[in-house]
């Protein structure tokens, strides 16, 4: 039975180690601790941040499950809008999933990207 491709496990990925690798072509590669020095992994766990440099900006935001849900719908609101009715708050009945999907926010929050 085939399985499909066997993952390679790393912490450093380089053209030799690959081109080494008898597993290089058609595998999956985990490489673990390349983007430790982002400031992304340290700036977006602040909501206060994330509010400051993005808050006022308006979004379009998907609410429901899915995009072919019944009672999917869009709503346009502010990112500051967006934390705190769907990342503070608790959800609940009144209160379905929120995702910001398939939107240029790095291209218009600089801070971001």
């Amino acid at each position: 039975m085939h399985r499909g491709p066997q993952s390679t496990y790393c912490s450093i990925l380089s053209v030799t180690f690959i081109c080494r690798s008898s597993s290089s072509v058609g595998s999956r590669w985990c490489v673990s601790g390349c983007i430790t020095h982002w400031p992304a992994l340290v700036l977006w766990r602040d909501i206060n941040y994330l509010k400051k440099v993005a808050g006022t900006r308006t979004v379009p935001i998907e609410l429901g499950d899915h995009y072919v849900h019944p009672t999917w719908s869009q709503k346009l609101m502010t990112v500051g809008e967006f934390i705190e009715s769907h990342i503070v708050r608790q959800m609940d009945e009144n209160n379905p999933i929120g995702y910001l999907a398939q939107h240029p926010l790095f291209e218009q929050v600089f801070p971001l990207s």
